[in-house]
């Protein structure tokens, strides 16, 4: 098949797909709890390849989340720094990829722990270490 014949062909399906109703673009949103023991205030900056979210600073119990948009063919991943009690070292965890997260809820919390941190979904609990292993609770 030539790449051309490829392209109309894709450029049909899209069109088909769209006067259906039918979403090529998936809707996420994830929220960052900070659960830091002993009450710390949590420092927090996220961002993907194309945005910045910039810095935050979260008192126990208080979140920042944001909405986006990820298409069909993307490999979309957002990051985020964090650090508290005025630690000299950020720990960074990948809090969407959108190749491990893309059958998950269409919401994602965090609650951010010093071991690392916690998502919730589905009524689980899913923790993982800051290296992004799964980790024991």
């Amino acid at each position: 098949m030539s790449l051309l014949t490829k392209k109309l062909f894709l450029l049909c399906a899209l069109t088909l797909l769209s006067t259906h109703n039918v979403h090529v673009v998936a809707h996420k949103h994830v929220n960052v709890f900070n659960y830091i023991e002993d009450n710390l205030d949590m420092y927090l900056h996220c961002r993907s390849g194309d945005d910045d979210l910039g810095e935050h600073n979260l008192h126990h119990g208080e979140s920042f989340g944001w909405k986006f948009d990820h298409n069909f063919f993307g490999g979309t991943k957002f990051w985020c720094l964090f650090n508290w009690n005025g630690n000299q070292e950020e720990r960074k965890f990948y809090v969407f990829v959108q190749s491990r997260d893309d059958e998950k809820d269409d919401t994602l919390n965090y609650y951010i722990v010093k071991a690392g941190p916690c998502l919730t979904q589905r009524s689980q609990t899913l923790c993982y270490n800051w290296n992004g292993d799964i980790r024991d609770m």
